[in-house]
């Protein structure tokens, strides 16, 4: 589901997707896209902060 006027962060099939909020000592977030949904990632704020949507 791409959001107008920004670009996605990820392919738009991309099996495994990782993001990690800003911070050095932040934990990564992996999503495994085993069904090679159509996926986008964005960055939603000044923080790094990053949510990816599947289309299913």
């Amino acid at each position: 589901m791409p959001i107008s006027n920004f670009d996605s962060l990820c392919d738009k099939n991309q099996p495994i997707i990782v993001s990690q909020d800003g911070g050095k000592n932040s934990p990564k977030h992996t999503a495994i896209n085993d069904k090679l949904a159509y996926v986008t990632q964005y960055k939603i704020d000044g923080y790094n902060r990053q949510i990816a949507i599947l289309s299913t």
